[in-house]
């Protein structure tokens, strides 16, 4: 089924799953009002599994990114969050993604399933761009670390899911460093972990 890929069994079983979820969510709650609220939040990955939530934030002439790596049972393990100034949206996107994976290899996690609510940077990640691109460094970067001999996997998922993740890419804007590492949740964000 997937010869030549370099899928692995646990991505399938999780995009299965998220799958699964959405299906449900359409053919059996089809009676449901659309005038209710949707909940959205946090998803758990599967067993020992990291997740790498990332995430940004654009004001005036300055971008925000972040990322927050929790465990499966969604215990902090590592965030942070930096600016640049001169951007496009789509870079901060990938290079935000790129510091993600770069830290998570550094701390030793193998299984590492990334969210990100960049559709394009998914897409471009996964589907690969033209050498002459623009942002092809940023992309190829990326792919290595993917390729590694690791399991990590990239998805698409809604801002809506991780308020987490989109409170440190606000946070990210004020940042008086290029980047933070943060080895405990600051105290804003203890309720949202």
């Amino acid at each position: 089924m997937f010869e030549g890929s370099k899928t692995k069994a646990w991505q399938v079983a999780v995009t299965a799953k998220s799958l699964s979820e959405a299906m449900n969510n359409v053919f059996l709650n089809h009676e449901v009002s659309s005038s209710l609220p949707k909940w959205l939040g946090w998803l758990a990955p599967f067993e020992n599994c990291v997740i790498l939530n990332t995430d940004q934030s654009v004001m005036e002439d300055k971008a925000g990114f972040e990322g927050v790596l929790r465990s499966s049972n969604g215990v902090w393990i590592h965030g942070f969050c930096g600016n640049v100034d001169d951007f496009e949206i789509i870079g901060v996107e990938l290079l935000d993604i790129l510091q993600g994976l770069r830290i998570a290899q550094r701390l030793g996690l193998t299984r590492v399933y990334c969210q990100t609510n960049s559709f394009v940077s998914v897409k471009w990640i996964q589907g690969g761009v033209s050498h002459m691109h623009h942002y092809s460094n940023l992309v190829q970067e990326i792919r290595k670390l993917l390729d590694k001999d690791r399991e990590v996997s990239i998805s698409h998922v809604l801002r809506e899911c991780n308020k987490c993740a989109n409170y440190f890419a606000k946070l990210g804007l004020g940042c008086p460093d290029r980047l933070t590492n943060f080895m405990e949740p600051p105290l804003d964000v203890i309720p949202l972990v």
